[in-house]
């Protein structure tokens, strides 16, 4: 029985780390989905990359309000997390 994983990451200006990570996920068969907390810099541009297009489930966009929100947070990430166990997988949680 083979396991499919998915990794849900909130990120926030993570132009200088994000490519390498989304590429360590490609790499290991890994799709994603990204919450956005009110990026300014080239986040968004480089996970909507060709190079990753496949294994981009989901981007949720979160609005930074000058503090971060665990429970909103939560709240998205179930949202956007439903969607991939009713498909059988499992959740990975990568945070910096």
């Amino acid at each position: 029985m083979s396991m499919h994983v998915t990794a849900i990451l909130a990120i926030r200006n993570e132009e200088g780390y994000l490519a390498n990570c989304l590429r360590h996920l490609v790499r290991n068969g890994i799709d994603f989905v990204i919450i956005d907390n009110g990026s300014s810099d080239t986040s968004a541009e480089i996970y909507r990359r060709r190079e990753f297009a496949a294994n981009l489930v989901d981007v949720q966009d979160l609005s930074f309000a000058g503090a971060f929100s665990l429970s909103e947070q939560f709240r998205r990430r179930w949202r956007s997390s439903a969607n991939c166990i009713r498909t059988g997988s499992s959740i990975l949680t990568l945070t910096r």
